[in-house]
């Protein structure tokens, strides 16, 4: 009898350190996994820093052409405001002119010729 209790502590023993082998693996494993999540993430966090140092760049370039452009934009727009002024002026001789040339011909189709 003590030769069967014998056999299944040897037994259960080699079935325990099988099984402890079994999860020194997995964990070696599951550590193997974290180590390369931990480093895929350390570049993940590298190229975010990198892309924000872009966006950074990105913007301040924009903020110089978007500036430059409203000044364009104004210089533009007071330019067109001139034009209009003078068009304005023009128009206004125009009718004055078209008045007088209609006042004239009207005068010479009453005089006798």
């Amino acid at each position: 009898m003590e030769e069967k209790i014998l056999a299944m502590l040897e037994k259960m023993y080699a079935e325990f350190a099988d099984k402890l082998e079994q999860l020194a693996d997995q964990m070696e494993n599951t550590n193997k996994t974290v180590a390369d999540m931990d480093k895929q993430m350390r570049q993940l966090g590298e190229q975010l820093d990198d892309v924000e140092n872009h966006m950074v760049n990105v913007e301040s370039e924009l903020k110089t052409e978007m500036g430059a452009l409203l000044d364009t934009q104004r210089f533009v727009l007071d330019r067109l405001d001139r034009v209009e002024v003078k068009i304005d002026a023009l128009a206004g001789k125009v009718e004055r002119q078209d008045l007088r040339i209609n006042i004239i011909e009207s005068g010479k189709k009453k005089l006798p010729i």
